[in-house]
C-alpha cells in the first residue's frame, strides 16, 4: 500500500516512531507520566500518540488523519467557548455570524496548518481543546455561578497543561475574560482568590518544564538565549507586529524561521505604532465595546512569552504560536464583520462570510498542508522562496544522508552551517560524514565545533577520544572520555574505554 505521508525526521520520528514509550501503544500508558521526549512533560500528548499507535500501528497517513480529527475537536471546543461569552451591561451573547467566522478562521487559517499537519505538534491541538473548554466552563461559572463549571474549568486546564506548558498563561486569559460581562464584575481580590488554584497549576508546570530543560546539564534554556534584554524587547515587539501581518498576508510560510541577525528597526517602530494606536482605541471604547480590549489583551498575553521577549526556541516567530494567540484577533474580525454587514440581506451576508472566512483561507490551507507530507516536500517548499535557509538545508541534508547520497549530504550540511554556524545539532553529524569519506582533519574540526555550541554530545567526545588514540595521544583521549562522563555518567562505551586506558 502506497503511503502519501511520512513521520518527519524533524521530531516525528523521535517522538513517535523511535520513542519506546509511544511505539508500544496505549498499553504503555504508565510510562507517559515520566516521559520527557522533546524536553517536555506532556503525558496527555503522549497518551494520544499511544492511542494512535494502538489503533493504526505505524501508518503515518492514519496518524495524520487523527491529527485532523483533533484539530476539528479544537474547533468544536472553541464553538462551545464562544457560546458562553456574554458581553457588556446588556449581557449579549456573541452573534451567530461572529461565532461562525471565528471558528472558521481558527480551522482554516494557513498559519494554523503547522499545528495539526506536523504530528509532533499534537500538543498544540490538545492544549487548544482543553484550553477552550476551560475558558468556556469558566465563563459559564462567571455567568451562572455553578460550582460544577468552576471545577470543570480547573480540571480542563490541568489536562491542557499536561498537553503543552504553553497554557501557563491561560489563568490570565480567564482573568481578563471575567470582565467581558460588566454586570458580573467582582473585585480583583475576590477574582484572584478564585483563580489562585489555576495560577498554582501554571506555576507548578513552569517549574517542572524548567527542571526538565536543565536536566542533562546541556543548559537548553541558556543555549537559545543569545540576545541581550534590550534586543529581546526589539525582537519581541517586531514579532508581535509580524504575527499580525501574517494574520492578513500568510504567504511564504516556512516550517522554521531563522533567528534575526540584526535588530529589526523598521518592524519595531511599525509594530510599536500599530499597537500604540490599537491601545488608544481599546481604551477609548473599553466600556462600549469591551471585546476590543479583550481581543488585544488576549493576543498580547498569549504571544508575549513566546514571540521573542523571553526565550522562545531557535525559530523566530514560528507559525504554531499563532494557534491560540489568534483567538482574540479572530473574534475582533468577526465582530467587525457583524457590525459592517448588519443591514445586508442574509443571503449576501452569509455567502460573503463563507467565501472570505471559510473557502478562501481553506484553499490556501490545503496548499500549505500538502507541503507537510514528507520532509522532502517540506524543505522544498521552504527552499523555493528561501534558497539559503539553514534549517531546510540541514533537513534536506539528513534526507539525502538516509538515501545514501553522502557527498550531496556533506555539501548541504556545509551550506547550512555556513549560514548558521552556531547550529547546535549537526556539527557532530557532519564530522561522522567527514570520517566516512576519510577527511579526518575536517572531522576533528567539526567535532570541536559541536562541543563549542553544545557540549553535551557523546558522539563528539567519543570520536575525539578515538582520534586522539589513533595519534597515540592517550592523555587527550582520557580527558575527552572524562568530560563525556560528566554529561553522560552512564555511558557504557565511554566507561569501558576509560577503564581500559587508566586500568581502574
Amino acid at each position: 500500500m502506497k503511503r502519501h505521508t511520512e513521520f518527519l525526521s524533524w521530531d516525528d520520528e523521535l517522538l513517535i516512531r523511535d520513542n519506546p514509550t509511544v511505539n508500544e501503544g496505549i498499553r504503555n500508558y504508565g510510562d507517559a507520566l515520566t516521559d520527557q521526549s522533546l524536553d517536555l512533560w506532556h503525558p496527555f500528548t503522549i497518551w494520544s500518540h499511544q492511542l494512535d499507535v494502538s489503533l493504526f500501528g505505524m501508518n503515518p497517513d492514519l496518524h495524520h488523519l487523527s491529527a485532523i480529527f483533533y484539530h476539528l475537536l479544537a474547533g468544536l471546543a472553541l464553538f462551545f467557548c464562544l457560546k458562553q461569552m456574554r458581553i457588556g451591561k446588556k449581557v449579549k451573547s456573541l452573534p451567530s455570524i461572529a461565532v461562525f467566522i471565528t471558528v472558521s478562521l481558527f480551522l482554516f487559517h494557513p498559519m494554523h496548518v503547522e499545528s495539526w499537519a506536523w504530528l509532533s505538534e499534537r500538543k498544540d491541538t490538545l492544549s487548544a481543546i482543553f484550553g477552550f473548554l476551560s475558558l468556556g466552563y469558566w465563563l459559564k461559572y462567571v455567568n451562572h455561578r455553578q460550582s460544577s463549571s468552576y471545577y470543570l474549568a480547573l480540571g480542563f486546564l490541568a489536562l491542557g497543561l499536561m498537553s503543552k506548558p504553553i497554557l501557563v498563561v491561560w489563568p490570565a486569559i480567564l482573568f481578563i475574560s471575567s470582565w467581558l460581562n460588566s454586570s458580573r464584575k467582582e473585585s480583583v481580590f475576590k477574582l484572584g482568590l478564585k483563580l489562585a488554584p489555576f495560577f498554582a497549576l501554571a506555576v507548578a508546570t513552569t517549574f517542572i518544564t524548567m527542571a526538565i530543560q536543565q536536566a542533562d546539564g546541556a543548559n537548553k534554556l541558556g543555549v537559545i538565549q543569545t540576545r541581550s534584554l534590550i534586543e529581546c524587547i526589539y525582537v519581541g515587539t517586531n514579532n508581535l507586529g509580524l504575527y499580525l501581518y501574517k494574520l492578513v498576508f500568510p504567504y511564504n510560510l516556512s516550517y522554521n524561521y531563522v533567528p534575526l541577525k540584526t535588530i529589526p528597526w523598521r518592524g519595531f517602530y511599525t509594530s510599536l505604532a500599530v499597537f500604540g494606536l490599537a491601545g488608544m482605541i481599546c481604551c477609548k471604547y473599553r466600556r462600549k465595546v469591551p471585546i476590543l480590549s479583550w481581543g488585544l489583551c488576549s493576543y498580547l498575553i498569549l504571544l508575549a512569552p513566546v514571540c521573542g521577549f523571553i526565550m522562545s526556541g531557535e525559530s523566530n516567530a514560528p507559525d504554531r504560536y499563532s494557534y491560540l494567540a489568534y483567538l482574540g484577533p479572530f473574534v475582533v474580525i468577526a465582530m467587525v464583520y457583524h457590525f459592517i454587514s448588519k443591514r445586508w440581506n442574509n443571503l449576501t451576508r452569509n455567502t460573503l462570510a463563507v467565501l472570505l472566512f471559510c473557502l478562501l483561507p481553506g484553499w490556501f490551507s490545503i496548499q500549505r498542508a500538502l507541503d507537510w507530507r514528507t520532509m522532502e516536500t517540506l524543505t522544498a517548499a521552504t527552499l523555493e522562496h528561501s534558497p539559503d535557509h539553514p534549517y531546510a538545508l540541514m533537513h534536506l541534508a539528513s534526507y539525502k544522508h538516509r538515501k545514501g547520497e553522502i557527498e550531496k549530504a556533506i555539501s548541504l550540511y556545509e551550506h547550512s552551517l555556513r549560514e548558521l554556524p552556531n547550529n547546535r545539532y549537526n556539527w557532530a553529524t557532519l564530522g561522522l560524514l567527514y570520517q566516512q569519506t576519510q577527511q579526518e582533519a575536517k572531522a576533528e574540526a567539526a567535532y570541536l565545533k559541536q562541543l563549542e555550541y553544545r557540549p553535551a554530545n557523546s558522539t563528539a567526545f567519543l570520536a575525539l577520544a578515538q582520534g586522539s588514540l589513533n595519534r597515540q595521544d592517550v592523555p587527550s583521549a582520557i580527558d575527552y572520555l572524562k568530560r563525556a562522563l560528566k554529561f553522560f555518567p552512564h555511558d557504557k562505551e565511554a566507561k569501558r574505554v576509560l577503564e581500559k586506558l587508566t586500568g581502574e
